[in-house]
């Protein structure tokens, strides 16, 4: 990391004792409508849509960000008429998505523009809901972050009954009161919900039963049993057979594929010779700032092109180097910012041993070098530019930090660095804001970082 690199305002936690890191994916469940339909305690308040007064205009605002935000190839965008009934009801990963990302990115600014009582309460009543949804959905929690949820999810059912008087909770919202000692008793929850029993029922559904109705409980219980094992191999990579290696090929082809990461493979000469061809000139900024990132990092004793002439056997940098328009890293696409807006922007760290800082940017640039017959990925990300302090604490994330966005300008970096894939912790998504909003008299990138889901 070079030393005018800017950070960004966030650090990791530091709570005490590790957190507890579940690294797998998991998604949380919504309700399900067949009991929300059987159960009179589920049912609307027919009071209810007098209480709560959202305005046309902010749905019009909400249903813009989900057309104009940079997302991922990865993230699913949710239905842009949403609102309308036609769209259907939404998956469990869509809520998520809208009540981490999506709303985040837009409501703050919509209702810290009047500070009107109403919708004061309103951000306020939101913010803790936001904030018990990511520490609940989070793949790392710890005692602290237990007794944070606590306190947010407290905090929004207090609130929720001044704003909305007279409309009684729901079951979940009690349920969702013991999810703090759950948190200190199990860990992370998101694989302990119920979303991937959803997933097996549904590859059930397609199980062929020939009429066989007295065997359907063996058959069941055999396909979930020869899909999960089969999932765990091809989840790890690790094949005890070259038979199973070819299965794997031939049942998700494009699955094991695309979970193959660009980074640390191996390469033979013929292949090294095909990439030759991919080279381009480097800029000399770029070239300086790459060869100082591998003269202390890589252990090599790497020389600068210009410090000719060379010993025999050196170890040159060269100035024409093979370049890529995307990379993947544990299954996830990068690109540069030519080759797709959403998949270039990132959050990742400069390891340091007292604080691991958080940085945002943008990638504009990835190399491939082969050192000791591996390839190895290097990126060159532009540094978000940070706004002043006076306009930082002018804005509601910095009141509400839990809503992991943040504002940044949107004039082009200055600062660049080097890093490498396990840098990175995952991508961020961007709105673009025009000049004007959040009362900054430019325009600005809004940064929503909940993607990481508490990977750090």
């Amino acid at each position: 990391m070079t030393s005018d690199a800017i950070p960004s305002p966030y650090h990791l936690p530091s709570d005490e004792g590790a957190p507890t890191v579940v690294p797998a994916s998991a998604t949380l469940r919504s309700e399900d409508s067949e009991d929300e339909e059987g159960d009179p305690s589920y049912q609307l308040d027919e009071h209810d849509d007098l209480l709560f007064d959202f305005r046309p205009e902010w749905l019009e605002s909400i249903r813009k960000c989900i057309q104009d935000v940079a997302l991922p190839t990865h993230v699913h965008r949710p239905p842009g008429n949403l609102g309308e009934p036609s769209h259907g009801k939404l998956k469990a990963k869509e809520y998520l998505d809208l009540f981490t990302i999506f709303f985040p990115l837009i409501l703050p600014e919509i209702w810290s523009i009047e500070q009107a009582d109403y919708e004061q309460a309103l951000l306020y009543n939101f913010y803790h809901l936001v904030a018990s949804t990511n520490i609940i959905a989070a793949y790392s929690t710890s005692d602290s972050e237990a007794d944070a949820y606590v306190y947010h999810y407290k905090e929004y059912r207090k609130t929720r009954a001044e704003i909305y008087a007279g409309v009684a909770s729901k079951p979940n919202h009690h349920y969702a009161m013991h999810n703090g000692q759950l948190l200190k008793f199990w860990g992370p929850l998101s694989l302990l919900s119920e979303f991937p029993g959803e997933q097996m029922n549904g590859m059930l559904q397609g199980v062929e039963t020939n009429r066989r109705m007295y065997d359907l409980d063996f058959t069941m219980l055999r396909q979930m049993c020869r899909v999960g094992r089969y999932n765990a191999l091809v989840s790890d990579g690790h094949f005890q057979s070259t038979e199973m290696k070819a299965l794997s090929h031939l049942l998700s082809p494009t699955q094991s594929k695309s979970l193959k990461d660009t980074n640390f493979q191996p390469i033979t000469p013929a292949e090294m010779a095909e990439l030759r061809k991919k080279s381009e000139i480097v800029s000399d900024t770029d070239y300086n700032l790459l060869f100082q990132y591998l003269y202390k990092h890589t252990g090599l004793a790497w020389r600068h092109v210009n410090r000719a002439p060379h010993p025999l056997h050196s170890i040159v940098l060269p100035i024409a180097i093979p370049t890529l328009e995307y990379f993947k890293h544990r299954g996830i696409t990068y690109s540069t910012a030519t080759a797709h807006d959403g998949n270039s922007a990132i959050q990742f760290y400069d390891y340091d041993p007292d604080c691991r800082t958080i940085y945002t940017g943008t990638i504009v640039r990835v190399w491939q070098i082969a050192i000791q017959d591996r390839l190895r990925v290097f990126v060159l990300v532009a540094l978000d530019k940070a706004l002043s302090r006076e306009e930082e604490e002018s804005l509601p994330f910095h009141q509400y930090p839990r809503f992991n966005t943040r504002v940044v300008d949107a004039a082009p970096s200055e600062h660049f660095v080097i890093i490498e894939p396990p840098h990175i912790i995952s991508h961020t998504v961007v709105y673009p804001r025009p000049a004007g909003s959040y009362g900054i008299p430019r325009a600005t990138n809004a940064v929503c970082l909940s993607l990481n889901r508490g990977r750090y």
